[in-house]
């Protein structure tokens, strides 16, 4: 095991963390079933917006401790931003209420009290692309099933909006990305067309997308790899020292830091084809006001011993960002390296 590996194989194990949620395969449909659900060309196209999701269930389970349990799981801050937003809008609607309309929704789980005890995935049962998932037994049963499979679902629906929304940011992005990520050695990358490089030297580029009431930023930059130093552990300091620089504020002398009041969360992994590590958590301007969230992902690039980070920000005053977060983090993610 060379040096590199070494290192990124200590790191993981310092993180304690899970790269990605296992999905459960002993309760899904089989592949039969599958196929019939993907293949029909007459399912509509699916419904809803970012992070909705709808839940079929008794009114009475979810005022009760069914319904808390599944509030706990889906109904969760969502991490790293400034304001509580829950992970997913939860749409909790009796059985007898569900429409045909509201079987197109994307994200659905249905809630059946039954004398048999299981939980399935299926794909696209009333719309294309769909994910439903249903729990059913007793209480006590779909209580169970709930923690055994709740968190990875939740991922999965989650997982499924980021590549939803990564498609559609493919197709408004800019058609030619700025020679000045490529010289980065960016090769491709789901550039909104609204960010424009406004800072960039041979290590460092600055892009601003500038809105009536909300500002985004992205800074991409490069450096060696030291290996005193594991991976993820000087992402906070390098980002730093990059943002000090480079990221002036609006009063003289004030710029941009992250917020260490609020621990930066991290998790590894595959980003580009190269080990990665993702830092999610929250900026403060040095010397003013102003702050927000923001999401850095720090690539790990063997080939030529050097990091690549591509780290996205948001700024809205009184604006909920949690889908800003979520469109940067889609685009984010489609990072292609040389």
């Amino acid at each position: 095991m060379n040096t590199a590996t070494w290192r990124k194989f200590a790191w993981v194990c310092m993180l304690l963390v899970v790269v990605a949620a296992c999905k459960s395969t002993e309760n899904d449909v089989d592949d039969e079933q599958a196929s019939k659900a993907t293949t029909s060309a007459q399912k509509a196209k699916s419904t809803g917006s970012h992070a909705e999701l709808l839940i079929v269930m008794d009114d009475n389970l979810w005022r009760g401790p069914v319904g808390d349990a599944f509030r706990r799981i889906f109904a969760v801050e969502t991490p790293g931003l400034p304001q509580p937003e829950s992970l997913f809008n939860v749409i909790q609607v009796n059985p007898s209420g569900v429409t045909s309309l509201l079987k197109k929704t994307k994200s659905i789980i249905l809630v059946e009290p039954s004398d048999t005890s299981y939980f399935q995935r299926r794909e696209n049962v009333w719309a294309q692309p769909q994910l439903v998932a249903i729990f059913a037994g007793t209480d006590r049963d779909m209580v169970r099933h709930l923690k055994r499979e709740g968190k990875a679902l939740a991922q999965d629906f989650r997982s499924r909006d980021l590549q939803l929304i990564a498609g559609r940011k493919k197709n408004t992005a800019h058609k030619t990305l700025p020679k000045e990520l490529t010289r980065l050695g960016v090769k491709g990358l789901a550039l909104p067309t609204g960010f424009e490089v406004t800072t960039a030297n041979d290590t460092v580029a600055v892009l601003w997308s500038r809105g009536a009431k909300t500002d985004q930023g992205l800074l991409v930059y490069k450096r060696a790899q030291r290996e005193d130093i594991l991976p993820g552990q000087d992402v906070i300091a390098a980002r730093d020292s990059i943002c000090k620089y480079y990221l002036p504020g609006a009063v003289e002398g004030s710029y941009m830091a992250t917020e260490l009041g609020y621990a930066p969360q991290q998790e590894v992994l595959d980003l580009a084809g190269a080990f990665a590590v993702e830092t999610r958590g929250l900026w403060r301007s040095e010397g003013d006001k102003m702050g927000g969230p923001f999401i850095n992902y720090t690539v790990y690039l063997d080939k030529t011993n050097e990091i690549l980070t591509i780290d996205g920000w948001f700024y809205g005053p009184g604006v909920k960002k949690r889908n800003f977060m979520l469109e940067m983090e889609a685009f984010l993610r489609t990072l292609v390296v040389e």
